[in-house]
């Protein structure tokens, strides 16, 4: 008797387990490629975050060996939409290398954008007024200028671009792999291949919204034949045990042409859905301010033939090339 109230309480429990996991947030039976999606949904819907990416390219430019190194860091929100990102910007070639740091605002359509360190090119004097000088670009400014249509921010397309990513099943043949401690977040790590196919359907459908009219024809062939000659793309995703939050993204790829490009690229996503303060800064100038402190009189100067006047004076270190008659 009291092997069978054992036997019929294990059965029980077993019923009862299976009555409650359903509504709750267990993996144990779910599928690597579900609980990629499910993250991918979680971090598309969060409010803010924290974010860093780092991309490294090797290629050749003439007969030169070339790196670049590009890293950001920073924080981004949905309401208000704002984006602060500090840059460190590296070029290495035939031994030598430029670098750039500085930090980038997007706030109320307008771009902020200030270099602390320029990089120093042998020859070239340093543009006078710029260093450290926060410059203000209006999307208004930009769109007189190109000609198109210029939003930094444009909250419904952000809806409908956000309702895409949720609808596209970007990635196949998911594998699970060894758990990792990612910045101290316990997470789950996946190996997958992009969906060439559906990544084709996605970006068509993102410019389709962004530029508001169909890609053309030759448009679209051209994405296809550059995606099909990359080769497989492979990822490396971390996704947080407890929040299925993205908290690391990692992918290397080929660029075939004249001249091999290898890119190595890491997003690294925390802090989500924590308070985040980006303000305008002050202080920020027009680029058409900034640009006349550092030409000087040289602009007002030009004639509408193109011609400087008589005594017309240059900041210290700008020369003009000369033609000889």
């Amino acid at each position: 008797m009291k092997r069978k109230i054992k036997i019929f309480g294990a059965w029980g429990g077993i019923f009862l387990a299976l009555l409650l996991l359903p509504g709750l947030k267990c993996d144990l039976f779910k599928k690597p490629a579900a609980i990629v999606k499910d993250a991918i949904n979680t971090t598309i819907s969060a409010k803010s975050q924290h974010f860093a990416m780092e991309v490294n390219a090797t290629t050749q430019v003439g007969t030169q060996p070339t790196n670049i190194n590009l890293k950001l860091e920073g924080d981004s929100s949905k309401e208000p939409a704002a984006m602060l990102a500090n840059f460190d910007g590296t070029i290495g070639v035939e031994g030598a290398s430029l670098s750039a740091k500085g930090e980038l605002r997007l706030l109320d359509n307008n771009l902020y954008a200030k270099i602390d360190t320029l990089p120093t090119i042998p020859g070239l004097p340093l543009p006078v007024g710029l260093q450290g000088q926060w410059i203000k670009i209006p999307a208004e400014d930009l769109e007189k200028t190109s000609g198109a249509q210029v939003k930094f921010f444009d909250p419904a397309q952000q809806v409908q671009i956000e309702q895409l990513l949720k609808d596209t099943d970007l990635f196949k043949d998911v594998t699970k792999e060894k758990d990792e401690v990612i910045d101290g977040v316990k997470t789950y790590h996946f190996k997958a291949k992009v969906d060439k196919e559906q990544l084709t359907k996605l970006l068509i459908e993102i410019s389709k919204i962004t530029a508001g009219q169909d890609a053309s024809e030759k448009e679209v062939q051209s994405l296809k034949e550059g995606l099909n000659a990359i080769g497989d793309l492979s990822v490396d995703l971390n996704v947080g045990k407890s929040d299925h939050y993205l908290y690391r993204f990692k992918t290397d790829l080929v660029i075939p042409g004249e001249t091999e490009t290898k890119v190595s690229l890491t997003f690294k996503g925390s802090k989500y859905n924590e308070q985040v303060n980006i303000v305008a800064p002050e202080g920020a100038k027009s680029f058409e301010e900034v640009m006349s402190s550092f030409l000087g009189p040289m602009m007002p100067a030009i004639s509408e033939e193109g011609t400087l006047p008589e005594g017309t004076t240059f900041p210290e270190g700008v020369e003009l090339p000369i033609e000889e008659e």
